[in-house]
């Protein structure tokens, strides 16, 4: 009546007599506006985030992506807003992941997995994914979001650290096996110089 103008969400169902006749048409109209500019604003929020965000439906289906990761992907939101997600996993992730995410969304509660994406360039880095549900008054999840985390150089240090390690080991291996053989070399040269001692008087008194 003031001339300003809110959101609302409208449903409508049919009303239908017992010979499937439409009747009447019953609508309702619930505003929305305070959660639709809320929605907005955690938007723009997700987007000032130095980070990659992404968010899903309750069911697990991707509807929102920020500009990082869309960016980092080099894919527009439009694609990997749909359910294809899996052609910027690495295949061998693939099966892993979605059981992953599976049973976190069944479970309702926080999830973490590990996965490698395909950058714009066209490499693969490994992502740690953080997710959280988010819930309304009623404990139902309203959606999930994720942030994807670039792990990819602390996990290839791990990986040359543990390569390093075995090496370490292996060398360390090898030490120990020729202080044994030392030892072994010093407690039979014992008995063999008596034996070749006694062997050149024996030689001697021939």
């Amino acid at each position: 009546a003031d001339g300003s103008y809110r959101w609302f969400h409208t449903r409508a169902e049919p009303l239908r007599d017992d010979a499937g006749r439409l009747i009447h048409w019953y609508g309702v109209d619930v505003d929305v506006d305070d959660r639709t500019k809320a929605e907005e604003e955690l938007r723009l929020l997700i987007e000032s985030v130095p980070a990659m965000m992404w968010r899903a439906t309750p069911d697990g289906e991707i509807d929102y992506i920020n500009h990082r990761l869309a960016d980092y992907l080099g894919r527009p939101m439009s694609e990997l807003t749909q359910d294809r997600w899996q052609e910027v996993m690495h295949r061998d992730d693939v099966d892993a992941a979605a059981q992953e995410w599976a049973r976190t969304r069944q479970a309702g509660v926080p999830g973490a997995v590990q996965y490698r994406l395909r950058r714009a360039d066209g490499v693969y880095r490994w992502f740690q994914i953080h997710i959280e549900p988010v819930r309304d008054a009623d404990g139902n999840i309203l959606h999930w979001y994720g942030v994807d985390v670039d792990i990819d150089d602390s996990k290839r240090t791990e990986e040359a650290l543990r390569a390093t390690q075995g090496r370490l080991s292996r060398a360390s291996q090898v030490a120990t096996v020729a202080e044994l053989a030392a030892s072994i070399a010093h407690e039979i040269n014992q008995p063999l110089a008596a034996l070749v001692a006694n062997a050149h008087a024996c030689q001697r008194w021939v």
